[in-house]
């Protein structure tokens, strides 16, 4: 069925297409038709020069949602707690959802969702969890693919714990949403788009 209203949804768009390419033949040809007439009974002759519209927008290749992949977390700290391989690693095994794809930590606007984060892996040879998700948002999925927004940052809630070693240490991770930021607090994040 959701096949249908595909194909469906592009032969409405074809039609509205050739019926915009059909008026305009048409008014070419009613003044080409003026233009004949008028120089038929004048004796001087008028020249005159036609122009015509050209869209060269880009909605013909991009296409939403827009997939993207990139490196989300890794091992470290990087504000006040330290997030330990095994706790990473047992966070990626236990998402099981969709996670929210958001703008600069707007986390209690509902605007700010531009899509979200599918799947997330864990990175054995980079320490880092990798994340796959998609974008809806046309702007942003423009932003991503010229390259102006390739930074991102997760917003973790974890139970902290006190470890001799490492210091407040962050326990039984959850991510409630992963930004498009400026810049991230984790240096090694990515985003990019997955063509």
């Amino acid at each position: 069925m959701t096949d249908f209203l595909k194909i469906e949804e592009k032969l409405i768009k074809e039609e509205l297409r050739l019926v915009r390419l059909y008026n305009q033949t048409e008014m070419l040809s009613k003044v080409s038709n003026a233009i004949t007439l008028i120089t038929s009974v004048m004796k001087e002759k008028i020249v005159c020069n036609i122009k015509s519209c050209e869209s060269l927008s880009l909605d013909g290749k991009l296409k939403l949602p827009l997939k993207i992949k990139g490196k989300m977390l890794g091992v470290g700290r990087y504000k006040i707690r330290f997030y330990t391989e095994e706790e990473l690693k047992l966070a990626v095994e236990r998402f099981n959802t969709k996670m929210p794809c958001k703008l600069d930590h707007r986390t209690e606007e509902v605007a700010s969702t531009i899509g979200a984060i599918d799947k997330l892996v864990w990175d054995n040879s980079g320490k880092v969890i990798r994340y796959e998700g998609h974008v809806n948002d046309e702007t942003q999925a423009r932003n991503v693919l010229d390259g102006i927004v390739t930074q991102v940052s997760a917003t973790i809630r974890s139970r902290p714990e006190i470890d001799a070693v490492l210091g407040i240490v962050g326990k039984d991770l959850e991510f409630d949403e992963l930004s498009f930021v400026k810049r991230g607090a984790y240096e090694g994040n990515s985003l990019e788009a997955v063509l």
